[in-house]
């Protein structure tokens, strides 16, 4: 059945002196009764109606992307937690959808909605579209005085309590630009005894661990699968030793078209003044994706990554990804895979290396990935991301992969519980969330990650006891064959010994030798006086003061070979315009059809 329409058309303009909001009290916890669907354990985060009304604001309510807010001030008192910062109103954004009020509404009755509008003359004659719960109603507005916000008011029945709410509706046309939404006032019957439901800005992060099960030896090398459940957009990437590997799902909960993954290696934090040693940097050296190049990022910190590197260009419903981690040389080799559903085959999305953390070495032996984290989030300021009330529930299964190439199933480990701050018959907010991680009880070796929405749990009220073994597991998915875990040690270019083997005042000839090369493979040889970073030099006009110390001089390549067609075996490579008895670094850089890669040794010689 649809709901019932009504259109309004107002010509006079209610205008007069601008009305200000009402401040609610302090937010707390309501315990709904009858508990929505007999979960026992739901509570709501609650403003209650002042003197029979709530007042709807730019701050208390949240929005998609057709909206922003607008004059911005300071954390108005009670929501601290909820919100970052206060809001005077809003106005149209980028795209269509909604803006979005939840109310706790306990009995049936009348409610009239107040809504307060400034309304440039250009945009006089606007239709807007209103519903609270199933009932929908249109109005035109009018022009109003720049100091003056019109008036235009409708009536609304209650006709089932409970969970309602107040919607501003532009999902299928932008809002006007001009015109700015400045509250809604809700009063009325229905209104008195009510609450307005509250939540974060955007959605909490939920995190969880996987461990590898003890009959895993020595793990080196992990696989997820990640489905997003909502149609709602997310970014939920697992951790590695040195950041996050991971993509977003968009709001209908798929990869979107030309989404790549996010592998990014720091090497120092925001307002950092140098950059580290170059022996202490990280490096990205080696890609499966030909289109992409080796870059940096210099905003909350900065760090190397690769650019235009698209693993989906069609999009995808799932995202299926490997961390494989070596030790060698002192350094800590990691290699992020994703499986190409297209050709069934593992793609190395990027290789990166960088010396352990706080210098350690690792033990090795007991394997270098016996764990790992997850999470999902959605990052944004409060003025533009604004879609707490919208759960996000993320599906993932993993394996981790012994020596023996075996995979074994991931165990979740168990969340953390905080310690309730609730005394006998009372509940705090700080004793609810919406963060929850749960094993898939009807879906053997899923788990479950889901942050966001309304409906706030009592702290750890959800989650259930892990799964902690093989039994009664399906059978491993085709992207685990043996064949297809042995695409997870593979690289794109296999190199071989380089060796010195002409030398002269002012030049020198390399032997390349190579094992391994796609079509149409070609080399260059980086060199210089100083060992350079993977990047070929150039000039840092803008960026951090570690970026541009990252790309000096004495960090860069100062030379390079022109580019030759190369063959699997042997190579000759010659640099030129060297100087005398000088002692040079070099480092060979591959690319074909099929990726490219910088040799994963910086090589040294003399000349005469």
């Amino acid at each position: 059945m649809f709901p019932r329409t009504a259109i309004l058309v107002f010509l006079p303009v209610l205008a007069g002196a601008a009305a200000e909001p009402l401040l609610l009290d302090a937010p707390r916890v309501l315990r709904p009764d009858p508990a929505p669907g007999g979960a026992e354990n739901v509570r709501y985060i609650a403003q209650p109606a002042q003197n029979g009304t709530i007042d709807l604001t730019a701050t208390n309510g949240f929005f998609d992307s057709c909206f922003q807010a607008g004059d911005q001030g300071p954390v108005l008192p009670g929501d601290k937690g909820l919100i970052s910062a206060s809001f005077g109103h809003l106005k149209a954004s980028k795209g269509t959808g909604t803006a979005r009020w939840h109310l706790w509404v306990p009995k049936k009755g009348r409610v009239r909605a107040a809504i307060h509008l400034n309304v440039p003359k250009e945009e006089e004659g606007t239709r807007w579209t209103v519903r609270f719960g199933n009932e929908t109603k249109t109005f035109v507005a009018n022009a109003s005085e720049p100091a003056d916000a019109q008036k235009q008011v409708l009536d609304f029945v209650v006709k089932q309590p409970g969970r309602i709410t107040f919607t501003v509706d532009c999902s299928e046309h932008a809002p006007p630009p001009g015109t700015t939404i400045h509250f809604i006032r809700l009063d009325g019957p229905a209104i008195s005894g009510a609450s307005l439901l509250r939540d974060r800005w955007r959605p909490a992060a939920v995190h969880q661990r996987f461990d590898a099960p003890p009959e895993c030896a020595a793990p080196d090398l992990w696989v997820f699968e990640t489905r997003s459940v909502s149609e709602t957009s997310s970014y939920s990437p697992l951790t590695t030793p040195f950041g996050y590997y991971g993509t977003s799902f968009d709001s209908d909960g798929r990869v979107p078209p030309g989404a790549g993954f996010n592998f990014s290696m720091w090497l120092a934090s925001r307002g950092a003044d140098h950059a580290p040693p170059v022996e202490k940097m990280p490096r990205i050296l080696a890609t499966g994706l030909k289109d992409a190049s080796f870059s940096w990022f210099s905003h909350e910190g900065t760090g190397v990554k690769l650019r235009d590197a698209v693993a989906y260009p069609d999009g995808a419903e799932r995202t299926i990804q490997a961390m494989r981690c070596s030790y060698e040389d002192g350094l800590v080799t990691y290699y992020g895979y994703f499986y190409d559903e297209a050709s069934g085959r593992w793609v190395l999305f990027a290789a990166g290396r960088q010396p352990p953390k706080r210098g350690r070495a690792p033990d090795a032996s007991r394997g270098l990935l016996r764990s790992t984290g997850s999470f999902c989030e959605v990052p944004g300021p409060p003025a533009r991301q604004r879609s707490g009330d919208l759960v996000r529930l993320i599906k993932r299964r993993g394996w981790f992969i012994d020596r023996d190439r075996k995979a074994h199933p991931a165990v979740m480990q168990e969340p953390r519980r905080r310690k309730s701050s609730a005394s006998a018959g009372s509940e705090s907010i700080a004793d609810v969330r919406s963060q929850r991680s749960y094993p898939i009880l009807e879906e053997p070796g899923w788990f479950a990650m889901a942050t966001g929405g309304i409906e706030q749990y009592l702290d750890g009220g959800a989650a259930s006891d892990p799964i902690t073994g093989a039994t009664g597991l399906p059978p491993a998915p085709d992207y685990l064959s043996d064949g297809k875990i042995a695409q997870l040690f593979e690289t794109p270019v296999g190199f071989g010994a380089v060796e010195v083997v002409d030398v002269s005042p002012n030049t020198a000839t390399l032997d390349c030798r190579f094992t391994k090369l796609g079509p149409n493979a070609r080399a260059i040889v980086y060199y210089g006086k100083v060992d350079g970073l993977t990047y070929p030099a150039q000039e840092i006009k803008n960026g951090s003061a570690a970026l541009r110390e990252m790309f000096s001089p004495s960090r860069t390549w100062s030379h390079h070979s022109t580019p030759s067609a190369v063959r699997v075996g042997s190579n000759r490579i010659q640099l030129k315009d060297l100087q005398p008895e000088t002692r040079y670094f070099f480092r060979v850089f591959v690319e074909h059809d099929h990726g490219k890669s910088w040799n994963f040794h910086t090589g040294i010689l003399t000349t005469g």
